[in-house]
């Protein structure tokens, strides 16, 4: 298929090599320098040899933490330097991370990143999600076509989540091109019942990370990595929430039964 007519392909072709050369990290895919002069358009990359973390997923059904540890902690460097670089990747999924034979994590596919300078001179303009990533884009994405930092911190947590119970927090819409209406149709579903060998505050961290509300996720990448050392510090900071949250049933019930006992009373007081 040609796209020599296609000014915003040819727009998005252009950038994805741009970032590629720009960011300088060992976990970033770099994109090297094409010949000059020439009247084609195409990538020249560097050549990773390995597995994807889909692949990574399959072959290690029920990993340990320590080895997912070590595969986020470079996804988060990566992120990292996405962020300092007032860019946002907007795609992050297993077939966009790349394993090295020696273990080194790479992010692929800079197709969907957000260059926010670009963004604000009016050369980059909002583009649509990613088709085929619904289940790991943030909901401010989805719905809003709004991202930061933090949206690619939900899309890890979401990663996290899976490699560690080969199940997603949240079930997958019925429609692959549904459109939820507010973040509010996202239900997190506790990674216990897929491994009830993990502990409590992997669950809590995992839940922060992806909460449909961006400003309830951590406040920094660090903080989210910081979490998945210190079980300590996640427990600490997490308020336990008001029982309306936790089992808003119980609450009404609870309610029902003490306006039932204040009417039975004054029925009786007024029978005197």
């Amino acid at each position: 298929e040609k796209f020599e007519d296609d000014t915003t392909f040819l727009r998005g072709f252009l950038r994805e090599e741009w970032v590629g050369k720009s960011l300088d990290s060992p976990h970033i895919m770099k994109v090297l320098p094409r010949r000059e002069n020439t009247q084609f358009y195409y990538h020249v990359c560097e050549y990773i040899e390995g597995q994807s973390l889909r692949q990574w997923i399959i072959d290690n059904p029920s990993p340990s933490l320590d080895s997912v540890r070590r595969i986020v902690k470079q996804i988060i460097v990566a992120l990292r330097t996405f962020q300092r670089n007032d860019m946002v990747h907007r795609d992050i999924k297993p077939e966009n991370v790349m394993i090295t034979t020696h273990g080194e994590v790479k992010l692929i596919d800079f197709g969907t990143v957000l260059v926010k300078s670009l963004l604000e001179t009016g050369e980059q303009t909002h583009e649509d999600y990613p088709v085929g990533s619904v289940n790991y884009i943030a909901p401010e994405f989805l719905i809003q076509n709004h991202s930061d930092f933090r949206t690619d911190m939900f899309s890890l947590g979401v990663i996290v989540y899976e490699m560690l119970s080969g199940a997603l927090p949240y079930k997958p819409f019925k429609y692959k091109d549904y459109i939820p209406e507010s973040a509010n149709e996202f239900h997190y579903q506790s990674i216990k019942q897929y491994r009830s060998d993990l502990p409590a505050w992997i669950d809590i961290c995992l839940k922060k990370a992806t909460q449909p509300e961006q400003q309830k996720r951590f406040n920094a990448l660090s903080e989210f990595e910081a979490a998945l050392d210190n079980p300590k510090d996640i427990v600490a900071t997490e308020k336990r929430p008001p029982l309306i949250e936790r089992n808003p049933v119980l609450l009404w019930q609870w309610v029902s039964a003490v306006l039932l006992v204040i009417v039975l009373l004054q029925t009786w007081l007024l029978s005197r």
